[in-house]
């Protein structure tokens, strides 16, 4: 079969730095045998066509697609010549009005089905306010009925089925880890790691969303009972919360405790993983976390706010730990609990190693998803 993964968000991704949820799929539809390709948005940029390589010798056609967006939605002309070439077509979040138009268009003569990772909750206001408006002009009676939908969380799941969907089944995500492969034994650049010190990890964004302040607070109660212990932050943000961010490690006096490194490539991530005692995150809303992932999948113990992808991939206690209150003191006793129990973390690394090895691969998901296509009944 010929599939294409559609991504209807309006924005430019950057696959250099960012571990690409539809290449890893991609590639998976490949390895059993189907073509597959990809459209991005490519905003006001020239349309283009771009090619990765993929297993036994094949190719995957990205293709970078001139647009525009209105009202946070990416509208691609031309984009209905490219589509009726496939037979399999993957829409990202139903809310779009490409999607929409998609699985209007062409659901009765091909598969179409929805990758949904948005959720509900107290911390996506946006996401409501867009389905108040969105959804009684999109969603109708036979959409809900006979659109196929895939989440990528159990969160999700529960949001699309308050919305009347009827068929919808969690696969989660995948994490591609060829590029990780490729440099197994890249050495940690970011600092030497240095025998008796404990390193805590945090990989994205610098915003008020991810909750890096509080992420701070919760180290300065940490440094304050364990002198050997060192954060690495990996991340980029808008100028205005990263000064905001350095005021507060100036005045937590926590200067000299605090690796930063505002951008890494991919491949160069793996190392550092390693090196890392423990991660966290403790963001107030994630749609996944890919970093939760790449994490779990290095052997690192993780220690993550309730989200999307920590209620689908971490059960508390065996494979991580979720905390479900942003107080100081619930996290940075999780975090001494684990650096005082060497044995414990390890068991919970290697719990979560194999865990995320064995369910959370992109050839599982794929296969997963052909099947139920393969055995679901009408189509719109």
């Amino acid at each position: 079969m010929k599939i294409l993964l559609f991504r209807t968000d309006p924005s430019i991704m950057n696959i250099a730095n960012y571990n690409s949820q539809e290449i890893g799929l991609a590639k998976a539809y490949v390895a059993l045998g189907h073509q597959c390709d990809i459209v991005y948005y490519n905003g006001k940029n020239p349309s283009r066509k771009e090619t990765i390589k993929a297993e036994y010798g094949k190719e995957i056609t990205i293709f970078w697609w001139k647009g525009f967006s209105i009202l946070n939605n990416g509208i691609f002309p031309g984009i209905t010549k490219l589509i009726k070439e496939y037979d399999v077509i993957q829409v990202s979040e139903y809310y779009f009005f490409s999607s929409w138009y998609v699985y209007k268009r062409f659901g009765k003569e091909k598969k179409v089905y929805i990758y949904q990772g948005v959720y509900d909750s107290d911390n996506s206001e946006r996401f409501k306010l867009r389905c108040k408006v969105m959804d009684p002009i999109l969603l109708n009676r036979q959409v809900l009925q006979n659109i196929q939908v895939f989440t990528k969380s159990d969160l999700a799941k529960e949001s699309m089925d308050k919305r009347g969907f009827q068929k919808i089944k969690t696969v989660g995500v995948g994490l591609d880890t060829s590029r990780f492969m490729e440099c197994d034994n890249t050495n940690n650049t970011l600092f030497a790691k240095q025998e008796n010190t404990k390193y805590l990890l945090y990989v994205g964004v610098l915003e008020d969303r991810r909750n890096i302040l509080f992420l701070l607070d919760v180290f300065s109660k940490v440094a304050e009972q364990r002198r050997n212990v060192y954060l690495v932050i990996i991340g980029r943000g808008k100028e205005e919360y990263v000064s905001i961010c350095k005021e507060r490690i100036k005045e937590l006096k926590l200067e000299d405790r605090i690796i930063y490194q505002e951008r890494m490539q991919q491949d160069q991530l793996p190392s550092v993983y390693r090196d890392c005692d423990i991660f966290l995150l403790p963001s107030k809303y994630e749609i996944f976390g890919m970093v939760l992932l790449e994490a779990m999948r290095f052997g690192i113990p993780v220690i993550s706010s309730r989200n999307g992808g920590s209620s689908t991939l971490i059960t508390s206690g065996e494979t991580g730990f979720i905390i479900d209150d942003f107080e100081a003191s619930s996290w940075s006793n999780q975090i001494l609990k684990l650096l005082d129990d060497n044995k414990y973390a390890l068991q919970i690394a290697q719990n979560a190693q194999r865990i995320s090895s064995k369910k959370y691969m992109w050839s599982e998901i794929a296969q997963d998803i052909l099947n139920t296509l393969d055995n679901s009944g009408d189509r719109i």
